[in-house]
């Protein structure tokens, strides 16, 4: 591994890579940090893909990254295919952390060191989802499931919600030109001596966007408080510090006008029936999906956020006060 470098590795067992057992091996803790990166292969080279390195390179987009740490994965955006048959296929395909034999990756070195791969990291099956980042779904006929989406069973120990963020309504035909964004916010139990921190960088729990350079039609990320301003594709927090006063502050940016719409999906305490969530349109509450219209260039990092619990009194003082968990009160 080379520091401060991304570097690409992959599955070198002829059995499926359990991603959270690599991240979390303590041989890996001080070589590599997340997220594992996964080519999509959802958008055709063009000269519109911004290539910082090289102008005269065939150009793809590196909003075709799918990302994944221990907390899960992120789509790279929605996919469209068209069979042998002419049938057309579209979905968004979440990473579950379970590589097949060959699947290559890219991730981050944080030193100079020889990555550690053991026998334990094997999982025991394919968790559930067959998936494959290997293939160009634009340009062959692997995806034909026809599922809308692709997530894998959830996990006891973690409580997660995916949001995306979707320009107009589903495509059925033609090259993936649909316009979405997809981040992952939510709550894990600790793993040893790893725990999801205070930290907007956590080495396993947190992701970046992979915006730079890449020149997205949307922007759309976490944030881990209202003053923080590292934009989170995924964002994890400990279980243990879960308080119906939470939120999950939300930033997006889009450069073409027309109607999106917040799509949701969820797992864990926030299945059917346990705990509600909510997104706050500048205070006003809504269910998902949730559909808006933007302008040329609108964006905020203040309008949106993720709230939890019931709809009344205790949400609409939240959304007019605010908590100080330093000392368990509560400021109007």
């Amino acid at each position: 591994m080379l520091n401060g470098r991304f570097n690409l590795i992959g599955n070198p067992y002829l059995g499926f890579l359990d991603a959270d057992a690599f991240l979390l091996d303590s041989d890996n803790a001080d070589k590599v940090t997340g997220p594992i990166r996964l080519w999509g292969h959802n958008t055709l080279i063009s000269e519109a893909n911004v290539n910082p390195l090289d102008s005269n390179a065939f150009r793809f987009s590196a909003n075709d990254f799918a990302l994944y740490n221990v907390l899960g994965g992120v789509a790279a955006g929605r996919w469209i295919n068209v069979s042998d048959e002419n049938t057309t296929y579209t979905g968004v395909e979440t990473p579950n952390g379970i590589l097949g034999f060959g699947t290559g990756f890219l991730i981050k070195g944080i030193a100079d060191d020889v990555v550690t791969f053991k026998e334990s990291m094997i999982a025991p099956d394919n968790g559930g989802a067959d998936q494959s980042f290997r293939n160009i779904a634009n340009q062959t006929g692997d995806r034909n499931n026809n599922q809308t989406e692709s997530l894998p069973p959830p996990p006891p120990e973690k409580s997660r919600i995916w949001v995306n963020l979707e320009q107009g309504t589903i495509p059925t035909l033609g090259t993936n030109t649909n316009q979405l964004k997809q981040i992952l916010v939510g709550y894990t139990q600790c793993f040893g001596s790893e725990c999801a921190t205070d930290d907007d960088n956590d080495r396993v729990f947190d992701a970046e966007v992979v915006t730079a350079q890449s020149a997205p039609k949307i922007e759309f990320y976490s944030f881990k408080d209202s003053i923080s301003t590292k934009q989170l594709a995924i964002q994890g927090r400990n279980v243990a510090d879960f308080s119906g006063y939470d939120y999950f502050q939300l930033g997006f940016k889009v450069t073409d006008a027309g109607s999106y719409t917040f799509t949701a999906t969820s797992d864990g305490i926030f299945g059917p029936g346990i705990k509600d969530y909510y997104i706050s349109d500048n205070g006003v509450l809504h269910d998902f999906p949730y559909t808006v219209t933007f302008s040329d260039n609108e964006a905020s990092d203040t309008r949106f956020r993720i709230v939890f619990g019931e709809r009344g009194i205790t949400l609409k003082l939240f959304i007019e006060g605010y908590y100080d968990s330093s000392s368990d009160q509560w400021f109007q």
